[in-house]
């Protein structure tokens, strides 16, 4: 006797159910705090967006940090929603920007009721904030009192899209990457370097801009300051392929492609703010970068002076690595 019952594609019962895809746990960004010991996560749980830590020295177990109001960024199609130092966590909720403590305390709002907001960057000093606005569908940076006691001001502006601003280790400067419309981040984009100008009892103001690299033609992507303060990195795929470059910030000069990937790349398109795909080590001396081969990712160790590089092996039985993260010990070992 034959119990098997045929019908059309697409409609026999199956045990996962929509009810039962929305309760998935999805795990997003991470970030150390500059204690060294926290590490911080994004988890998704049906629709809302939770932190969670975990301290590396209690050993006690990972505790949530969000309750009440779900963590997502809404600038463009999301992404940066958070960024951790100084023993807080600055993220994104309903257009607004938050600051919690990590070990204990209630979130209190930074940044006014209106527009949206992405890629919180908190300054070395966690005296500041830059992150990407969008109100009244014109974008830019914006920079805000980590404490909320000053209003926000604008920091650079003029360009239809921003993502990704960062800080050098001493403060003193910022890059950011901007594109215009009609162009997506992945067609065309540019690399801007500036000073971070001190104003007195006011927010640091935007410097004169240096275009750093890109064009209409081709993207870049994630820039990043090494801890030694020598140098800006970037990915570009000028040549057709996502490489590392490097720019000499002591003698204000190109330093030229770190890597010369021609079958793999190193970065990719921008989708959404807060895409990393690489990091620095803590004496500069080494970047650690995702190399993707047709669909399989190894994390790649590449030394910043020479370009030579090893694959880190303790990583081999993994084919998918995202959002690399390294934490800053004090005798500048990554782990």
């Amino acid at each position: 006797m034959n119990d098997e019952t045929n019908l059309p594609y697409g409609l026999w019962p199956s045990p996962i159910s929509p009810a039962f895809l929305s309760q998935g746990l999805r795990l997003g960004e991470s970030q150390w705090d500059t204690d060294g010991n926290t590490v911080v996560w994004l988890e998704g749980r049906s629709d809302r967006g939770v932190l969670v830590a975990w301290d590396a020295e209690s050993g006690e177990a990972p505790r949530d940090l969000t309750d009440e109001l779900s963590v997502r960024a809404r600038v463009g199609y999301g992404g940066g929603d958070f960024c951790v130092g100084h023993g807080h966590v600055f993220f994104m909720s309903n257009g607004r920007m938050y600051r919690l403590p990590l070990h204990g305390g209630k979130p209190t709002a930074i940044t006014p009721n209106f527009g949206d907001g992405a890629a919180p960057a908190l300054s070395p000093d966690g005296k500041h904030v830059l992150y990407v606005y969008s109100f009244e569908r014109k974008d830019g940076l914006g920079i805000i009192c980590s404490e909320g006691r000053q209003w926000p001001q604008i920091f650079a502006c003029g360009r239809d899209f921003y993502m990704q601003p960062r800080w050098s280790s001493d403060g003193r400067h910022v890059a950011y990457v901007a594109w215009n419309h009609p162009q997506m981040p992945w067609d065309g984009s540019e690399l801007f370097l500036t000073e971070a100008r001190s104003v007195t009892g006011g927010l640091p103001q935007c410097g004169k801009e240096l275009k750093i690299a890109g064009a209409r033609d081709y993207a870049v992507l994630q820039p990043e300051f090494s801890p030694d303060g020598r140098y800006l990195s970037y990915l570009s795929d000028e040549d057709g392929w996502f490489n590392l470059h490097l720019y000499d910030l002591r003698k204000g000069a190109d330093a030229g492609v770190l890597t010369r990937e021609t079958s793999a790349q190193l970065g990719g398109p921008a989708w959404v703010q807060g895409l990393r795909t690489y990091a620095w080590n803590a004496d500069s001396s080494t970047i650690y970068c995702v190399r993707n081969e047709r669909g399989i990712s190894t994390l790649q160790a590449i030394d910043a002076a020479s370009g030579e590089t090893r694959t880190v092996t303790e990583l081999e039985e993994y084919s998918d690595l995202q959002q690399p993260c390294l934490l800053y010990t004090s005798d500048a070992a990554d782990e």
